[in-house]
């Protein structure tokens, strides 16, 4: 299922109404259906702003789409080219901010952190090289975080620096087979990380959002375990939803 959500958000001193586009799981799409298009018109007609993929950026179809569910992602084929290019495309004569974060099917969904950060780099690799071409964004050179299979956290400063967009990847943290074996104190310097740059970013009178393809909290208990993951206060009521099964 493909979602969108826009946010606005008001900066107190800049007074300028900046858009966040959200734009999830839109990864099984060969081309763009209506809630595409319509993020594209909206991404045209405000060109203050940012849209953010969240991850399944990109489904591998299993025997030609016979099979309706995949696991897999990007490998350079021209079925799950197609699928990212119909997000690159929304891109065109776009003068904001675009960023790329990945989810599990970027991933692969591989519980071996090596074999998965191979099929991850494909997939960076082919967004980054594609973007740089983009006359028209802002950030051609900085479009893919975390980058290199990092756990992030990264962030970027918008809008006369009143707003912080903080980047994670949290199948990093909820992938099986990383998780057995952790290395504990990779994790803890990562929520160090997580809190210091959230921290850092109230001090200076930012609003701050935190972005990652997987829920902070869920029923089935994958938790983000960060004392200040708390930041809905900073974000005006969403503007609109739409969904394409």
């Amino acid at each position: 299922m493909l979602c969108t959500l826009f946010l606005g958000v008001n900066s107190s001193s800049a007074q300028v109404h900046f858009k966040i586009y959200l734009v999830g799981d839109a990864g099984d799409h060969k081309e763009a259906g209506t809630t595409l298009k319509n993020v594209q018109k909206e991404l045209i007609n405000n060109p203050n702003s940012a849209v953010i993929f969240l991850g399944d950026n990109s489904y591998k179809d299993i025997l030609w789409g016979i099979i309706p569910m995949g696991f897999k992602g990007f490998d350079s084929s021209r079925n799950t080219i197609e699928k990212v290019s119909s997000q690159l495309n929304l891109l065109e004569n776009y003068k904001g901010y675009a960023f790329f974060i990945p989810g599990n099917h970027d991933w692969w969904n591989r519980s071996n952190y090596e074999k998965g950060k191979r099929k991850l780099a494909v997939e960076e690799n082919f967004i980054e090289e594609n973007l740089k071409k983009n006359p028209s964004i802002a950030n051609p050179d900085n479009v893919f975080l975390p980058k290199h299979g990092d756990y992030g956290p990264e962030y970027v400063e918008l809008n006369h620096q009143t707003i912080r967009i903080v980047f994670i990847d949290t199948y990093r943290i909820i992938q099986p087979g990383i998780k057995k074996n952790k290395n504990t104190d990779e994790e803890n310097r990562f929520y160090e990380r997580l809190d210091s740059t959230i921290k850092n970013g109230y001090m200076l009178h930012e609003k701050v959002l935190v972005v990652a393809h997987h829920p902070v909290q869920e029923s089935v208990g994958v938790q983000i375990e960060s004392d200040h993951v708390s930041l809905a206060r900073d974000v005006e009521p969403v503007e609109r939803r739409a969904c394409d099964e």
